[in-house]
């Protein structure tokens, strides 16, 4: 899960630093007998939706956009609050003017024009600010007016803290970055294809549900208003904890790469999820923890962490509803 602005992190990767090296673990294919059709469909539909997407997102960033008009309104009436040659009913729409809904309003607009077309009634120190706003509010109007389709996919279909609907469910389905994508889409192949041959098409309900419960762990963890939040990785972490607490030993193939030194050690191994989830959860954990206040990060840690723990409660669930499956699958398994 990441927040915008990114450049392609999907924080999923577990990396644990060793002495005069780093040794790096993640896993590469789901260890099934049958090949999970549902998972790779829907690895098909992301990648789809990110190659409409992703170049969409590129290029609307150099589009006008309703955050980018609002923050300039702000701008604009902290300016002119200042000015006491306004009248007493100005003043009062500048006050309250930042709390509607339609912020910024028709009637705002019409005072930002008013007072340009009177720049009398501003001091010399105001003058010179507004003289740097308001042609960009002016442009903006402009650019607004010949193409009022212009955003982009994350404006339009991220999930917003102020305005959640309907990016709480479009957001799983945009991704920042070839990497991003990638990464995602690994986790998504390892942990949806073992969850598959077990729980059928449920793996879908998961990976939504465990979506939606992953960007409200998000909000309630801390986002900025007008930060779009994006990316499958809150649902993935869902499956991954269904996983973990209903049928812990299947298994995944792991590769590694041990780098002590100058020199590079690297190969694969086969891992129950017990074995690699619990590595994956602390490294969240603490990663967490160290970038709590920090206002720059842009890898969503409360999204993973909220959706591990919402999947994980509906694989307890399943297992005690469904102990006959669970079983199963652990006499499969040498481990």
């Amino acid at each position: 899960m990441l927040l915008h602005p990114l450049r392609g992190r999907s924080g999923h990767r577990v990396r644990e630093t060793v002495k005069h090296g780093v040794f790096f673990l993640f896993p590469v294919w789901p260890r099934v007998r049958t090949f999970p059709l549902i998972t790779a469909s829907l690895i098909l539909a992301l990648a789809f939706v990110f190659s409409i997407t992703w170049p969409l997102e590129k290029r609307g960033r150099s589009v006008v956009g309703g955050d980018d008009e609002r923050n300039l309104a702000r701008d604009m009436v902290r300016v002119l609050s200042t000015e006491s040659t306004l009248s007493e009913a100005d003043r009062a729409q500048l006050r309250v003017a930042p709390a509607a809904a339609d912020f910024p309003s028709p009637g705002l607009k019409n005072l930002f024009d008013r007072v340009e077309g009177n720049k009398s009634l501003l001091s010399s120190r105001t003058r010179y600010e507004w003289d740097n706003l308001y042609p960009v509010h002016r442009a903006f109007q402009q650019t607004r007016t010949a193409r009022p389709e212009a955003t982009s996919p994350f404006r339009s279909y991220g999930y917003f803290k102020n305005r959640p609907w309907p990016g709480i469910l479009t957001h799983l389905f945009l991704h920042g970055g070839v990497a991003h994508l990638v990464f995602n889409l690994l986790f998504l192949w390892c942990f949806a294809g073992v969850l598959e041959p077990t729980v059928g098409k449920h793996v879908l309900t998961i990976f939504i549900g465990g979506g939606l419960g992953a960007a409200v762990a998000q909000v309630l963890w801390g986002i900025p208003p007008d930060v779009p939040m994006v990316g499958a990785s809150g649902a993935i972490s869902a499956l991954m904890g269904f996983g973990l607490a209903s049928m812990p030993h299947m298994k995944t193939k792991i590769f590694y790469v041990l780098a002590p030194f100058l020199s590079v050690k690297y190969g694969s191994f086969d891992a129950p999820l017990w074995f690699f989830l619990p590595l994956w959860v602390f490294q969240q954990v603490l990663m967490a923890l160290l970038t709590r206040n920090n206002a720059l990060v842009e890898v969503g840690y409360g999204a993973h962490l909220g959706g591990f723990v919402l999947g994980a409660a509906a694989g307890f669930t399943f297992r005690l509803f469904k102990p006959e499956l669970c079983r199963a699958t652990r006499e499969e398994s040498p481990w």
